[in-house]
Order: structure tokens, then sequence, then C-alpha cells
């Protein structure tokens, strides 16, 4: 059954679901991810926040030799490394779902 009062607050979640992706310049992997990971955030309609791990200590101490990294809005990680279109696209759908329903 469809609860209508919450059916806004459904259309604000979709809305501002986000995921990020950690990279930096120079970084092979990165490059290669970075037009698999912009094709799952299109379909699964999140915005993409891309984050150079060089401009921050604590993001770069934790995720220098493990990037590209994708997170979900919660900071859990979902894909890194060699990121694979399908593998990613079914846990950025588990994110959302955990994130906003």
């Amino acid at each position: 059954m469809l609860d209508v009062a919450n059916i806004g607050k459904a259309g604000e979640n979709l809305r501002s679901f986000s995921i990020d992706f950690l990279t930096r310049p120079q970084c092979g992997l990165c490059g290669t991810a970075a037009s698999i990971i912009s094709r799952v955030a299109g379909i699964a309609r999140a915005r993409l926040n891309v984050i150079d791990v060089n401009d921050d200590e604590e993001l770069f101490a934790s995720y220098e030799h493990r990037i590209p990294v994708v997170r979900g809005p919660d900071g859990t990680v979902l894909g890194e490394g060699q990121i694979k279109f399908g593998s990613l696209l079914w846990e950025v759908g588990l994110a959302r779902l955990r994130c906003c329903l």
C-alpha cells in the first residue's frame, strides 16, 4: 500500500541521493573508472561528487592506495580499484534503497 503522507519525502530523498568518487590526477584506473561511475550515477539518478584525495589529508591517508573509490551517502565503500559497471550499479542501487526508502 502506498503511504501518501511520505510521497513528498521520498521524492526529496531521490533528488538528494549522492555518491562520492574519490580520485586524484594522474591515476590511470581513475580515468578508466570515471566513465563507468558517471553512467551508473546517471542511471541511479545520483548526484556525483568528484573528490580529489590530494586536497584532504585525512582522505589521502585513508584512500591513497585504494583509489578509485566510490562511496555511498553514508560513507560506505561501494566499489574500489577496478570498477565494474554491473557490480557498481548493483551496489549503488542497494545504497539507494538503504538511504531513501
